[in-house]
């Protein structure tokens, strides 16, 4: 009984350690995922290898306020490689206002990508519209998901390593 009550106790804290690495997988991917930076309007392949919400945000701090109204009513185009399929692109709604200070970033637009790959962006002022080549970055946003999954993960890994010990404690109390 002694034994049998040890290997299930280890069986328990290797099961938390798995647990635990399972929790932490996505908040690496997050570290380690860069922003990508890339100019619009225009045309650009985007090799996406994580699922999940993206946002493109622009600065805006050198444009004059004609320029700001033209960039935020920008349209945008996301399709997979071969351009036949189309997904949808959601635009953040315009500021009505103007402060003295600008914001470093406004965010503009957002992917929600469900598998990874390489899909096509496409961006283009409106018909009869001009203006500048603005820069944007691409952000992948997921802190909840990767939030939540950090915490069960250190809840799992917390219940079963207390299971653990506790089971090897008895079982080293039989002797």
């Amino acid at each position: 009984m002694k034994k049998a009550g040890c290997w299930a106790g280890g069986g328990f804290i290797l099961l938390s350690a798995v647990s635990l690495s399972l929790g932490l997988v996505p908040l690496f991917q997050a570290a380690f995922h860069k922003p990508i930076t890339f100019r619009v309007p225009g045309q650009l392949t985007l090799d996406l290898r994580l699922t999940g919400t993206y946002i493109g945000a622009a600065s805006f701090q050198t444009l004059t306020p004609e320029q700001k109204r033209n960039a935020v009513n920008m349209d945008y185009w996301l399709s997979d490689s071969s351009e036949k399929e189309f997904f949808t692109v959601n635009k953040f709604p315009s500021r009505k206002y103007y402060s003295e200070k600008d914001d470093e970033q406004v965010p503009l637009f957002e992917l929600i990508i469900k598998e990874k790959g390489k899909y096509v962006f496409t961006s283009d002022y409106p018909i009869g519209v001009d203006g500048p080549a603005i820069p944007v970055v691409l952000h992948r946003y997921d802190a909840p998901r990767v939030r939540s999954v950090l915490i069960v993960g250190i809840v799992l890994s917390l219940l079963l390593a207390g299971t653990g010990g506790i089971l090897i404690w008895k079982a080293r109390k039989m002797i």
